[in-house]
């Protein structure tokens, strides 16, 4: 079994919905804060969980008995996100949790001028050291990240590049 986190979300679904194409509907979780959200999911035979990264002990339930869990990242910054993703990787770990995957951001180092890439640094971090078998999907830069990148030169009419 594989529980999909953020299953409600625009990557989640996507995920979801290509699963669907390859494994049996028994056999994926859809992991939501809002199980409402999901109907369409828990109609095709998909088992819909309440979970948040919030909430370490919701996770627990959630992940309990699956062999994969893929975390999609948090749609939030620098310590916040490495928390809850750090929530998750325990959740994960303290059920016996297989593999855990996790939806990186190619060029993820430390000390990146992009702040998401630094901060997936950190998770990467943290999976190494949770103990359990771990892949970083790195996956490519959405439309919006550029603005993340260029914001400042937008807002002031000059580009740089880091020094």
């Amino acid at each position: 079994m594989i529980v999909v986190t953020g299953a409600t979300g625009h990557l989640g679904r996507g995920i979801v919905e290509n699963l669907l194409g390859r494994i049996a509907a028994r056999d994926i979780v859809a992991s939501v804060r809002d199980p409402g959200k999901a109907g369409g999911l828990a109609a095709r035979g998909v088992a819909v969980r309440a979970g948040d990264f919030a909430d370490a002990r919701s996770l627990e339930a959630v992940f309990r008995g699956a062999d994969q869990v893929l975390i999609v990242s948090a749609d939030k910054l620098g310590d916040e996100a490495l928390n809850l993703h750090r929530n998750a990787i325990g959740a994960a770990r303290s059920v016996g949790v297989r593999r855990i995957l996790y939806t990186s951001h190619m060029g993820a180092r430390a000390g990146s001028p992009f702040l998401p890439a630094d901060q997936h640094t950190g998770t990467e971090a943290d999976l190494a050291a949770s103990g359990v078998a771990y892949t970083s999907l790195r996956h490519g830069f959405y439309e919006e990240s550029c603005l993340h990148m260029i914001g400042d030169g937008l807002r002031n009419g000059e580009l740089r590049t880091p020094e």
